[in-house]
């Protein structure tokens, strides 16, 4: 099966943020920063070394969204969250997730 990385897949891509799922498309600036939060404070065993540049990621998601006066994800366009998408973890590094 082929990645999911075509615009309007990617952007239906559900992630869990607070309480329940969100399209990724609709993910804004204070979901991205709350993910962030999420990330930090993970250690042992050699997690921080996953983890850390996740959480970074979806820190930088968040300056990206405000800076470009953007709402959501979606409002960045789908080059733009496709080239985000694999750091953040919304679709497997490589493809896979096995």
């Amino acid at each position: 099966m082929g990645r999911m990385t075509s615009g309007g897949d990617l952007l239906a891509r559900e992630v869990y943020v607070g309480d329940g799922y969100k399209p990724f498309g609709e993910l804004t600036a204070e979901d991205a920063r709350a993910l962030a939060e999420q990330f930090s404070g993970l250690s042992g065993g050699g997690l921080e070394q996953k983890v850390a540049p996740v959480g970074r990621a979806w820190r930088e998601l968040a300056e990206t969204i405000e800076q470009h006066g953007a709402t959501t994800v979606a409002d960045l366009g789908a080059e733009e969250a496709a080239k985000r998408a694999e750091q953040l973890r919304v679709v497997p590094p490589g493809g896979a997730w096995l």
